[in-house]
C-alpha cells in the first residue's frame, strides 16, 4: 500500500512536467514547415503538381493571361520540363541542353518544352518582375509552355533544390526519363539528349 501510495504521489509531482513536454511537442508540429514532397526519380511517375495562382501564361489575342495548371497536361507527350527559381543566372543553367537539343532537329510536334518558374525563389522586390518576363517571353516563343508558381509549390512536392534549375526528361506516359539540378555537364547534356531522342522515337513508333 505504501509502495502504490507512493507511485501514485511521483506520477501527480510528474503530470505538470508531462503536460509541458506534451504542449511542446504539439507545438512544434504546429510550428514545422510544410512537410517535403516525393523526391524526383528516374523510372518513377513524377508527383502531381497543381498551381492554381498565377499557373500558366497563355496568348488570348495580342493580349497574355494566366489559367491554373497541373503537370496532368504533361502527359500525351515527350516533355522537357525546367523547374527555375526566378534569380539572375539561373534562367541560362540549362543553356548548353537547349543549344544542343535545337541542333539535334528533331520533330518538333514529338516534345514539348515546358518551363516553370519559381517566383516565390526570387531575390526580395523582384518576384513581381516574373510575370512581365513570362508574358514577353510567351509573345516571343509561343510553342514553349510557360507557368509561374507563386508559391513554389513545386519545389515543395518535388523535393527541389533551391536557388537553382532542374531539367526533368518525361516520357508521353509521365514517367521520369532524366533528372538532374543545377550546372549540368557535357557527359548530362549527352544522356538528356539521348533520352528525348528515344522517347521521340518510342512515341513515333505507337
Amino acid at each position: 500500500m505504501i509502495r502504490v501510495g507512493k507511485i501514485d504521489y511521483c506520477r501527480r509531482r510528474n503530470a505538470p512536467m508531462q503536460r509541458i513536454v506534451t504542449l511542446g511537442l504539439v507545438l512544434a508540429l504546429l510550428l514545422a514547415g510544410p512537410a517535403q514532397g516525393a523526391s524526383i526519380e528516374v523510372g518513377a511517375p513524377l508527383a502531381p503538381l497543381a498551381v492554381e495562382e498565377d499557373g500558366e501564361c497563355v496568348l488570348d489575342g495580342d493580349d497574355t493571361r494566366f489559367v491554373p495548371w497541373d503537370s496532368g497536361s504533361l502527359q500525351g507527350k515527350v516533355q522537357v520540363l525546367e523547374y527555375v527559381a526566378a534569380r539572375a543566372g539561373v534562367d541560362d543553367i540549362h543553356m548548353t541542353f537547349f543549344v544542343a537539343l535545337k541542333d539535334a532537329a528533331l520533330p518538333r510536334d514529338k516534345y514539348q518544352i515546358t518551363r516553370v518558374v519559381n517566383s516565390d525563389d526570387a531575390l526580395w522586390g523582384t518576384s513581381g518582375l516574373v510575370v512581365g518576363e513570362i508574358e514577353k517571353t510567351k509573345r516571343a516563343q509561343p510553342g514553349v509552355d510557360l507557368v509561374v508558381d507563386a508559391q513554389g509549390l513545386g519545389q515543395q512536392q518535388w523535393a527541389l533544390e533551391k536557388k537553382t534549375a532542374a531539367l526533368i526528361i518525361l516520357d508521353a506516359s509521365g514517367t521520369v526519363l532524366f533528372f538532374d539540378q543545377g550546372e549540368i555537364t557535357a557527359s548530362e547534356v549527352d544522356t538528356a539528349l539521348a533520352a528525348v531522342r528515344n522517347a521521340v522515337a518510342a512515341s513515333a513508333g505507337d
